[in-house]
């Protein structure tokens, strides 16, 4: 099954996947180190009976059936330049809808830019960035993307989030060194490429998903910025 197929607990004795929708029962057991200790167990819907002894309660995992769907915000900003280069940038965020919470909203963010050598001068640096303003609701990390750097030649990549829900990606070429900077618990997230004396443009690409409180709505800085030299 696909990730987004799957839901993920953890419980004294380790960590149970199961298909989204299963069922659980938390029933007290007697631990390894000889202590007692409350596990989860998967139900089967079709002997229901068979959860009924020792039953302390039950939950249900949430079904994350939702979509992001069109973009709710979107928009490019202001060239930068150090004169040796210049670099353009742009956002794109996304509400996930029917998300099947009545505590939470979840969102996702993409940020993107391009970085080019003014001729015949060279590129050294680029790096994006984002963090929650002081106007934004309260955030929570949900997943972010890509998970690594890269240092070598350029290779083709795939950049998108999948948690709540997959549904929004793009490919990318990174090249020479990506390396990417992040903050947990606070929201921070940041992609640096490095490539001393490229005279051609690269890319930056990376998308982040939160969570905020219900009907809540996040705000971000997105600072952008490019260096380059003579040669």
């Amino acid at each position: 099954m696909a990730p987004s197929q799957l839901v993920v607990l953890k419980d004294a004795t380790g960590i149970t996947v199961a298909p989204i929708g299963t069922q659980f029962v938390a029933m007290e057991s007697t631990l390894a180190d000889g202590t007692t200790g409350v596990t989860l167990a998967p139900v089967t819907p079709a002997a229901p009976s068979a959860v009924a002894a020792g039953s302390s309660g039950m939950q249900t995992a949430p079904l994350l059936s939702g979509s992001w769907g069109n973009p709710v915000a979107s928009g490019c900003f202001a060239r930068i330049t150090d004169t040796w280069t210049y670099m353009d940038h742009c956002y794109q965020m996304w509400k996930e809808s029917n998300d099947g919470s009545s505590t939470k909203d979840w969102f996702a963010l993409r940020h993107y830019g391009t970085v080019f050598p003014n001729s015949p001068w060279v590129a050294n640096y680029a790096a994006i960035s984002s963090s929650p303003t002081s106007g934004s609701s309260a955030q929570s990390w949900a997943d972010y993307s890509p998970l690594q750097g890269h240092n070598g030649n350029c290779t083709t990549i795939t950049v998108g989030v999948n948690s709540p829900v997959a549904g929004i990606s793009t490919t990318i070429s990174a090249c020479e060194t990506w390396q990417i900077s992040k903050d947990n618990p606070a929201v921070n997230f940041g992609l640096l490429w490095s490539g001393p004396g490229t005279r051609s443009s690269r890319g930056l690409d990376y998308e982040i998903s939160v969570s905020v409180p219900q009907g809540g709505w996040p705000q971000w800085s997105l600072p952008a910025s490019t260096s380059g030299s003579a040669f």
